[in-house]
């Protein structure tokens, strides 16, 4: 999935659908990591937004995490029609990356709390969709 640019920096070349495809069929969250500063996002990028390095690398990311922050959406976009309420959250994963996805079982304000214990799970659903940590506060 890396290829070498003009500089022999090497490039992510793959797309959206390679991180759809690691999350479906798969079972990961795949990323990509900065070889010069260390920033690591679960976008498909190019170089790197912190330093501007085209050195890239993939990576697999924890399936666990922290909420955050989150919002629950009552009126969502087209996609999401049969799903609403749901909630929209900010996940830090154990390793500290930050990603957002969404949690399609929290329907109101009460049934989350920021810092509560979620992970990952795989779905034929857009997004990335998480839900609660067995054992976390209910």
């Amino acid at each position: 999935m890396a290829a070498s640019d003009a500089k022999g920096n090497g490039t992510m070349t793959h797309a959206i659908g390679d991180f759809v495809h690691a999350y479906q069929e798969e079972g990961k969250i795949i990323g990509v990591a900065c070889s010069s500063c260390g920033y690591k996002t679960a976008t498909s990028i190019q170089r790197c937004p912190r330093c501007g390095v085209a050195n890239l690398k993939e990576v697999e990311f924890p399936k666990k995490g922290k909420v955050l922050s989150f919002s629950v959406q009552n009126v969502p976009s087209d996609e999401f029609l049969n799903d609403a309420p749901y909630a929209y959250v900010l996940v830090e994963l154990e390793d500290g990356t930050r990603v957002s996805g969404w949690m399609p079982e929290v329907k109101k304000i009460g049934d989350l709390a920021i810092g509560e214990p979620v992970r990952w799970k795989a779905s034929y659903k857009p997004g990335m969709v998480f839900e609660k940590e067995a054992g976390g506060p209910q």
